[in-house]
Order: structure tokens, then sequence, then C-alpha cells
């Protein structure tokens, strides 16, 4: 049963085939979806207006002043957090298009990769007692997109009252936004918490399942909005194997890149700022790829990688961990040198 989970499991990890007219429409959506909230969230098009009508309508003016007009501020200051969020999550933490082509994004993706794959994998230590534990340096990759996020918000409002009411609110649900994350791994009782914090954390676990989907933390409207929303409701089984699955779809898209894709070096900035981790989740990588060949057994990519991971983990000075699936039946003869683009 485990190995044909394994063998499941890689399939899931490859990227869908898509039409290239599928690729385009799924990149406009992301676009216009992202762009129109982010217009919505810094210059409010429909803010003045509304007020006026309000006004218009006989709405008393201090009620417009002291309440509608904060509140509305507030809601855009969580939007635009929303939206920052997402965006950078999405392309500059996991990999993607920026991967290959950015020092930044990858360093970014380093210390994120040790969130999910050391210190918060999925089964036994996703939840854990204690304080929430950060990588070095991580706290410091979100710097960036908040000073542009401030800059734009100067720009566009000056500095005044609604400048600093929107980010007010900017940082008080950035602050709510980490609490919930930092819950999310904390070893409770989840029967005294409420359904939708339950639900929203189980859309979580599913991100560290597979990294290709739910970027949000607190709210999945982006996610719904372009297209990587995944419900907890409709993959069930996958939220099953977060608790007995020997690895995950993003541990092997994760293990891909390195052994395609990663520099010398890098890999071993990877495999060092992990330390002892490694070793044991790479023995669900090798598990997965062993079980997959065991039933496609002329799957070359599975086999290549195979011997790549295997090669990364020797030229990081660890040798490769010792009676798992793959290093059983597919050992030396898949073995190939490790290439480095």
């Amino acid at each position: 049963m485990a190995g044909r989970l394994d063998a499941q499991l890689y399939r899931a990890s490859l990227d869908a085939h898509r039409d290239p007219r599928e690729q385009v429409v799924v990149a406009l959506r992301t676009v216009l979806a992202l762009g129109a909230l982010l217009w919505v969230a810094l210059a409010a098009p429909m803010g003045a207006p509304v007020l006026v009508w309000m006004r218009d309508r006989g709405v008393p003016q201090w009620c417009v002043d002291v309440v509608v007009h904060p509140l509305t501020l507030v809601a855009r200051g969580c939007l635009l957090l929303e939206v920052v969020g997402y965006t950078y999550h999405r392309f500059v933490h996991h990999l993607g298009w920026l991967t290959p082509r950015s020092a930044f994004a990858r360093h970014n993706q380093r210390l994120h990769w040790i969130h999910h794959m050391v210190q918060y994998p999925v089964g036994e230590r996703y939840e854990r007692a204690g304080a929430y534990l950060s990588a070095n340096g991580s706290t410091l990759t979100w710097l960036p997109p908040y000073l542009l996020t401030l800059v734009a918000i100067v720009a566009l409002h000056g500095v005044g009252q609604d400048a600093v009411l929107l980010v007010a609110a900017l940082m008080a649900y950035a602050a709510l936004v980490n609490l919930a994350h930092a819950r999310f791994h904390l070893a409770r009782d989840h029967s005294r918490t409420s359904r939708y914090l339950r639900w929203i954390a189980d859309v979580h676990r599913l991100h560290h399942w597979d990294q290709r989907c739910n970027f949000t933390i607190a709210i999945p409207v982006l996610d719904i909005a372009c297209g990587t929303y995944r419900s907890p409701r409709d993959h069930a089984e996958q939220l099953r194997q977060t608790t007995d699955a020997s690895g995950t779809a993003s541990d092997l898209i994760n293990w891909r890149y390195l052994v395609e894709f990663a520099a010398t070096a890098e890999q071993r900035a990877y495999i060092s700022g992990v330390d002892r981790g490694v070793p044991e989740e790479a023995v669900g990588v090798l598990d997965v790829l062993g079980s997959h060949l065991a039933e496609q057994p002329d799957d070359h990519v599975a086999a290549e990688m195979l011997a790549r991971v295997k090669g990364c983990l020797d030229t990081g000075g660890i040798a490769s961990p010792r009676g798992s699936v793959a290093t059983r039946e597919q050992g030396a003869q898949s073995a190939r040198p490790p290439h480095n683009a």
C-alpha cells in the first residue's frame, strides 16, 4: 500500500502539461486578479464617489468621516496585505519563473525550504510544542515587499491621517496573520478550535503537501481568484497523507529543482542550512522514487533524479540514507553522474 501511495505521490508532483492556450488564460487570470485587487487596495477608485453618494443619501457627515471612511481604510489595508503576501509568497518564496533568474529569489526559497522541509514537514513534526521556529534570516525576507508597499502608500496618499491608518491596519492584520500561521504549527487540542480556524489550518496543511497551491494564510480569496485554491473537502486523501505518507509533492518539487537546476554551491547551501534534517527528509524522497520505479522501471527521468539526489547528498558531505526502498531496489544500476545546470 505504501509503495502504491508513493508512486501516486511521484506522479502528483509533476507539473500538469497544460495546453499553451490554457497557460495564457491562467497567466492572464492571475495578472488581472492581482492587478485589480492591488488597484482597489491602493487607489480605492470607488472610495470618494461612494462617500459622496452616502452623504447625498442623508448619511450624517460624522458617520461618514468617523465610521465609514476609517473602516474603508482598514479594509483596504487588509486587502493590500493579502495581495502583497500572496504575490511574494507564491513567486518569491516558492519555485517558479524567478528561480533560475534571481539569486535573491533563490535565497528566499532556500530559507522557506527549511520551514517546509525541516522545521515543519508534514507528519509528526508539522505541529510542535514550544515557541514557533523560524529559519535564521527568514523574517528579514519580508522587509523588501513591506518597504515597497510603504513607499507606494506614501506616493499615492502622502503623509497624513489616511496613510497612517492604512499602514496601521496593514501592520495589525500582518500581526494577526503571523499569529494564525504560528498556531497552525502548534501542537494543541483541535476540538477547542473554531470550525473556521480548523478549516483554514487544513488549507495551509495542503500547502505544505503541495507548495503550488493555497498561498494565503487567513482568507483564501486570492487563491480562489488566481486559481490556486485547493479545498480540504475535495482533497481529503492528501490531508490524510500529511500524517502518514513518507513524502509530499513539495518534497519532490524542491528536490527536483535542487538536483536538476541548482548550482553545486547552492546545493551545499541548502544542505548545510538544514543540518541533520536532510537525511531524514531525503529518506522519504528516495522511498517515493524507488516505489515509483518499482512500478515504472523504464522511467529514466525518475531514475536519473534518484541518482542526482544521492549525488547531491554526497556533494554536501552527507551519505545517502541506507535501507530505503530506493537504495534497496535501484541502487547502483540507476546511478549516473550528478548534473548541475
